[in-house]
């Protein structure tokens, strides 16, 4: 055997141990499904399998813990480039506009909502995965409304859901870094070892990707590039957010179809810079994208629709003070 064929096999036989030994340690600690998988994908580099939401699970690993084992280049040389936001529509103090972007020779489209801090917002629970129509409303508005947080192979939200003060999921330690909650002192977007009850709405996800005004996401040259969707919290300003390749998108105007959303859209890193850059966000929670990326809007006499591939568990809905 060659001193290259030794080689070769020793840093195989390395990184094969490495990665027993880490799925040891999750399974020891008791770490849930998602969470392991979440992990496995950050050491060894390769996507995880998919649940019911097809979530990116790997954003659970990556963020928050400065973890960035296998990475191939740097990253740091990609940037992503915007048009002047376009305004849709405009009405009571609720905003919606779409935005290009350009990224890595990849393009696509960016639509959003906006009203002053501290606005409206309702979190939208179910009691299993369901189409994004039965969350929208049937009054003329003005709102605007966005799917919500991660579910398991069951159907069921993977953290706490609370709506007007009721509980519909519990808090999970696996549910997700960030939870977005309403109190009497209005939103916030909080890590989850800050979270206690009381809350008037709340809703766990994975991740929590900006706080305080920086990234919380590594910028890792081999991450999956997705369909994303977030909400946002600025200084002055709640923002909903999402985002798709234009080869994922049919349909003209403001009722548009994603498509192929698992495979086409930005990495995780690039749609957070997207959202420091174009929305000057503060903190920002990474919602159930991918597939289950979904956004509506009614204001001004007018409807906006970003129609999905699958349902959701749950959505947040904003209206204007």
């Amino acid at each position: 055997m060659s001193v290259l064929t030794s080689n070769f096999f020793e840093q195989r036989m390395h990184i094969w141990a490495y990665s027993i030994s880490v799925l040891a340690v999750l399974f020891s600690l008791g770490v849930g499904s998602a969470k392991a998988q979440a992990d496995w994908s950050v050491s060894s580099g390769s996507n995880p399998p998919r649940f019911a939401a097809q979530a990116p699970f790997e954003l659970a690993g990556a963020v928050e813990t400065g973890d960035d084992i296998f990475d191939s280049f740097n990253a740091e040389s990609l940037s992503i480039s915007l048009e002047p936001p376009e305004l849709i529509a405009a009405e009571g103090g609720l905003i919606v506009e779409r935005q290009r972007w350009e990224f890595g020779g990849v393009t696509g489209l960016a639509w959003r909502s906006r009203t002053a801090l501290p606005g409206r917002v309702r979190v939208i629970p179910s009691n299993g995965v369901s189409r994004f129509q039965q969350f929208i409303p049937d009054d003329q508005g003005p709102w605007a409304i966005i799917n919500g947080g991660f579910y398991d192979v069951d159907g069921r939200a993977m953290g706490v859901v609370v709506a007007d003060g009721e509980t519909f999921s519990p808090f999970r330690r696996g549910g997700g870094s960030g939870v977005f909650q309403v109190t009497e002192n209005g939103p916030r977007i909080i890590h989850r070892n800050e979270f206690e009850p009381g809350a008037i709405q709340a809703l766990q996800s994975i991740d929590r990707i900006i706080d305080n005004g920086r990234s919380l996401v590594n910028r890792r040259a081999n991450a999956r590039s997705t369909a994303r969707s977030a909400v946002v919290i600025t200084d002055n300003e709640l923002i909903f957010v999402v985002v798709a390749q234009d080869e994922s998108i049919s349909g003209k105007g403001d009722d548009v179809r994603l498509g192929i959303t698992s495979r086409l859209g930005l990495p995780l890193w690039a749609f957070t810079d997207y959202l420091l850059s174009s929305t000057g966000a503060r903190a920002a929670l990474n919602l159930d994208g991918s597939v289950s990326s979904q956004f509506a809007a009614r204001l001004g006499g007018q409807d906006v629709r970003v129609r999905g591939v699958r349902g959701t568990v749950n959505a947040l809905i904003m209206r204007p003070n």
